[in-house]
């Protein structure tokens, strides 16, 4: 049986910008790590914690919302990605 090829399937780490409200914070994840569990990483390094995971949103740099249960290569994202972080609207109050 041959498998197909996957260019994440070695599943090297890659390094990614989190943009959580002005801060940049830099992570390296591997490609199949759910956006969310890095979110929350990020959310954790910029002391972003007020709020809980759900209330936030991340777009790429085109302005895409992302889906945070997916992982990293099921949403095309690569070494180098640069994703905002920001409160979802009305979850500030």
């Amino acid at each position: 049986m041959t498998k197909t090829t996957n260019p994440n399937a070695d599943n090297h780490p890659i390094s990614v910008v989190f943009v959580v409200t002005g801060t940049e914070v830099k992570l390296r994840v591997k490609p199949d790590e759910v956006l969310g569990d890095a979110l929350d990483l990020a959310l954790k390094k910029s002391k972003n914690t007020g709020q809980p995971i759900d209330k936030w949103e991340v777009k790429n740099e085109a302005g895409e919302l992302l889906a945070i249960g997916a992982s990293f290569a099921a949403l095309g994202l690569g070494d180098g990605s640069v994703l905002f972080a920001t409160l979802s609207a009305g979850a500030a109050g």
